[in-house]
């Protein structure tokens, strides 16, 4: 899906009213997207599943606790669980790893985000440590590494900038106790580690609670998830195609929140959750053209948003679990969804308390194999 198409989608979505922050993204539209005024809260969602398929990553012996990322590409996936890297056959047979642990060359002590490049044939993987290492793809060969280091904080996302360079997101600087004016969330090199830019100035809490992923794939796109009033930014092969600002009204959080203290703002995160509001957008995709994300909200839930650009009407419903973790879209790809389902026939009665996992269950019965882990392609419309 080209972004002609995605953007022009958007635009029978969100509001007008384009602005610019600096005199540099004056070209970069801005919109305002206004979730609860134009969804509905629905506890049902099979009238609004046009096509599901279940995916089993079959082998008993699969080593997944749960996936954290998933990378969708014609030959394969590629999913991160317990901070190892894997790749697996479309049809969920054929399990691969990708690495492995140590600290020497290919090796990780925990992977916090991969992504491929815009060639398509390497997997880069960001260790917890700032390195970003190379593997071919669909093969998994180690081809090199490099180690930009911590003086940029700890990086929480990797993705691709123009001519082959990267891009690394951190959103917080150390907290060393020096100045953070002129800090940059987002760091560009080259492999010779060369920075090419710098960018999303540091003003204040810039909040990465660390339960998504903060930078979501489709394809060319690669969409980063607003923190605190900051907009979503879309990036294109590498350049800012769109700003998405999401305003929950009086069910939002109130503009001043966070102080620009950090112990203080992690405190506040805490109160907020306890609060009816809705908070931390991410999961953000655009199948087919369409909105989805998800978002907390009232009871600290997860709530999912659906808007379709065909009708202009959308729907929400919320993904509590109960005991067990709410049900996360992970990749977007052919205008599908992808939902990890770790959990799947484990707690029937309370998975049932979510509305995916309930047509789920209603619809595929209950597996044979409940030690496997599963991946949901869903594709959603709203009449």
């Amino acid at each position: 899906m080209g972004k002609t198409r995605i953007l022009c989608c958007l635009l029978l979505l969100l509001s007008a009213g384009c602005k610019s922050h600096h005199a540099t993204d004056a070209a970069i539209p801005e919109r305002h997207f206004a979730p609860l005024a134009l969804t509905r809260e629905v506890d049902e969602i099979g009238e609004y599943i046009s096509d599901v398929e279940m995916v089993s990553l079959s082998p008993v012996n699969a080593p997944f606790s749960g996936i954290s990322k998933l990378v969708v590409t014609d030959s394969c996936y590629y999913l991160v669980s317990g901070g190892a890297v894997f790749s697996v056959s479309n049809d969920g047979e054929n399990i691969q790893s990708i690495g492995r642990l140590g600290r020497g060359p290919g090796e990780y002590l925990s992977i916090k985000d991969i992504t491929i490049n815009p060639s398509g044939n390497e997997l880069w993987c960001l260790d917890v440590t700032n390195r970003v290492l190379r593997f071919s793809c669909p093969e998994g060969v180690f081809i090199g590494q490099v180690d930009p280091g911590s003086g940029i904080g700890y990086a929480r996302a990797v993705f691709p900038a123009s001519n082959e360079s990267f891009i690394l997101y951190s959103p917080n600087p150390l907290d060393d106790g020096s100045s953070h004016k002129g800090y940059y969330c987002l760091t560009c090199y080259d492999f010779n580690l060369n920075v090419l830019e710098k960018k999303l100035e540091w003003e204040a809490f810039n909040a990465d609670i660390g339960f998504t992923a903060p930078v979501t794939r489709e394809g060319t796109l690669h969409i980063l998830a607003p923190t605190s009033s900051s907009p979503a930014i879309v990036f294109h092969n590498g350049e800012e195609a769109e700003h998405l600002y999401f305003d929950f009204g009086t069910k939002g959080i109130p503009a001043g929140y966070f102080s620009k203290d950090i112990d203080q703002a992690w405190r506040k995160i805490s109160d907020l959750f306890e609060a009816d509001r809705y908070k931390f957008v991410s999961a953000l995709y655009f199948p087919d053209g369409n909105v989805y994300f998800q978002a907390f909200g009232k009871e600290s839930s997860v709530w999912n948003f659906f808007l379709d650009s065909k009708t202009g009407k959308g729907i929400r419903w919320s993904s509590i679990g109960g005991l067990l973790p709410p049900i996360t879209a992970l990749a977007s790809d052919d205008g599908y969804l992808f939902f990890p389902y770790s959990d799947y026939g484990l707690v029937p009665a309370q998975e049932e308390k979510d509305p995916l996992k309930k047509y789920i269950i209603e619809r595929f019965g209950l597996p044979e194999n409940k030690d496997a882990n599963y991946i949901i392609k869903v594709k959603l419309h709203v009449e």
